[in-house]
């Protein structure tokens, strides 16, 4: 995944995910860009995990991207944040 930045580019493009991130005062920060487990997490007090904002937006690079908006945006200068493994 790469990082794009913290604003909206256009919510219809499909290479764009959003980083949500949620707080647990015992655990304290869980980052994902899968919604239904944020959804989880938001629904579940028993774990104690609040939402607090989308964080940025990210993409897969290697995803199909050709007229992306996002992938133009990025090319002009943005910073990338790349996943080590």
């Amino acid at each position: 995944m790469g990082y794009l930045g913290r604003n909206d580019i256009d919510p219809a493009c499909s290479c764009l995910k959003p980083l949500y991130r949620l707080y647990n005062d015992f655990m304290n920060h869980l980052y994902t860009v899968d919604q239904q487990e944020m959804h989880y997490y938001r629904t579940h007090p028993e774990h104690a995990y609040g939402f607090e904002y989308i964080e940025c937006y990210v993409w897969q690079t290697n995803s199909s991207v050709k007229g992306c908006p996002a992938m133009l945006t990025a090319t002009q200068g943005e910073d990338f944040l790349h996943r080590l493994y």
